[in-house]
């Protein structure tokens, strides 16, 4: 896109401003891509079998069940879909975008992604953000590109 620039002209400044907010679209677009292939990914994660970790014989109901934990470093076991149905987005403005567990649904979600000083981290935020790290990447760039090229 070309435009010349003079100082009185209305033109010019009107497209410098189309560029700022085609810019604030294409990033909040960005943001709603990634949010949506991570909140994709980590569910994907939390529902793949098998895990490694303990088994366990758990009460589900009327009836026992069989449950396979994570083990240390996997992203966690989903046994009643809690923690699972608790992952989401937030997109705030144009600048920030906040993933994960939201408030108040699974108060344990931070244990699991830490870790505490009697059981080790199941990250599964982290292990999302790093198995789609470059598609994320790749679709803000796409994004923001495609916003200003228009």
């Amino acid at each position: 896109m070309g435009f010349r620039m003079d100082p009185g002209s209305v033109l010019s400044v009107g497209k410098i401003q189309a560029i700022d907010r085609d810019f604030v679209r294409g990033v909040r677009q960005a943001w709603f891509k990634a949010g949506r292939i991570l909140l994709t990914q980590v569910k994907k994660d939390i529902n793949h079998k098998p895990k490694s970790g303990r088994l366990y014989r758990l009460r589900k109901g009327k009836r026992w069940v069989n449950h396979r934990a994570s083990a240390p470093g996997e992203t966690p076991a989903n046994f009643t879909g809690v923690y699972r149905n608790s992952m989401g987005f937030q997109i705030q403005g144009w600048r920030r975008m906040e993933f994960g567990s939201r408030s108040g649904t699974a108060p344990y979600a931070r244990y699991l992604e830490t870790g505490t000083s009697r059981m080790e981290a199941r990250p599964g935020i982290g292990n999302a953000l790093q198995a789609q790290q470059n598609r994320v990447r790749s679709e803000i760039d796409n994004a923001i590109r495609g916003a200003l090229t228009t």
